[in-house]
């Protein structure tokens, strides 16, 4: 399951972010918060 973030991590381009960030600013921030915070933590892991 790890690796499987991880690769989902990698491959997520610029664009799905700015998508998270025009969700951010909508009403669902809670979900743009957890699928950020789910990124970041793959992210990390690569590191």
């Amino acid at each position: 399951m790890k690796n499987l973030q991880s690769t989902i991590a990698v491959r997520v381009p610029a664009n799905v972010k700015e998508k998270l960030d025009q969700i951010a600013q909508q009403k669902d921030r809670s979900v743009s918060y957890l699928v950020r915070s789910v990124l970041k933590n793959a992210l990390r892991g690569l590191l």
